[in-house]
């Protein structure tokens, strides 16, 4: 039996991007999921968004509270998403088969950038602060592993998955 894989999503003010966020982590092809939606006090209808999708779907937690989130994750593995960004469908699999086939604690991937529906290759990238926000989203899908006790350093969080006893609790 595959391992319950907690993904956590911080939201905040993303409206026109959530849906596709959020549709892109129901389609996955590992479903042993428990997607944990942290409303951090966003002032737009984020928090209804994400009502509506806990109300599809079971595997849905929402959580109305700023910086939450790791605390109610029951999950062997977790995995975070930006709001603004979508996943491939085999974006939680393709970590999971990572870690579990190489032995180690962290996998992490890298992203594709998109600019109105369109690759940017990485030597043409535009200047984000040049285009509109809402052209812009990211696509996970390649996956990048260390074996077990070599020292690995994601750049974020954001595309990574690790072991849950990695993570140490705050209490934020």
């Amino acid at each position: 039996m595959k391992p319950l894989i907690s993904v956590i999503v911080p939201i905040y003010n993303v409206e026109q991007y959530l849906p596709r966020c959020i549709d892109s982590i129901l389609k996955q092809t590992y479903r042993d999921l428990e997607i944990i939606l942290v409303d951090d006090g966003a002032t737009d209808r984020c928090g209804s968004i994400c009502d509506s999708y806990k109300e599809k779907d079971c595997r849905v937690k929402v959580i109305h509270k700023s910086n939450g989130g790791f605390d109610q994750m029951t999950g062997e593995y977790v995995t975070c998403i930006d709001s603004d960004d979508f996943v491939s469908p085999f974006f939680v699999e393709n970590l999971w088969s990572a870690l579990e086939e190489n032995h180690c604690d962290i996998a992490s991937s890298w992203f594709i950038e998109y600019h109105d529906g369109q690759v940017v290759p990485t030597s043409k990238a535009v200047d984000t602060q040049e285009v509109e926000v809402e052209n812009w989203a990211f696509a996970v899908d390649t996956t990048k592993v260390a074996p077990k006790g070599d020292i690995m350093a994601p750049t974020t969080v954001k595309g990574s998955q690790f072991r849950q006893p990695l993570i140490e609790f705050s209490g934020a």
